[in-house]
């Protein structure tokens, strides 16, 4: 099994963008090699989201730590 995701590419090009017949173009729309990306891709976890591509977690409220500083209020007080 390959390490690398599948581009996607299904069609073969020329060098002018029209559409050539794949066999023998060396095209990703010839050999489509790699591994297929996951379907579905996100998976909604309680309170996270995985990227089931890239195996990340990402949380679903933006503002986990609920710092509660607005932008205005952090700014004024940097060292000046």
């Amino acid at each position: 099994m390959s390490a690398y995701l599948q581009t996607g590419q299904i069609t073969c090009h020329d060098s002018t963008g029209r559409i050539i017949d794949c066999i023998g173009s060396g095209q990703d729309g010839e050999y489509r090699s790699g591994v297929p990306w996951p379907s579905p891709r996100f998976e909604v976890l309680d309170g996270a989201v995985l990227d089931r591509l890239t195996g990340l977690n990402w949380t679903k409220d933006a503002n986990v730590a609920e710092f509660p500083l607005t932008w205005q209020k952090a700014s004024s007080t940097l060292p000046r």
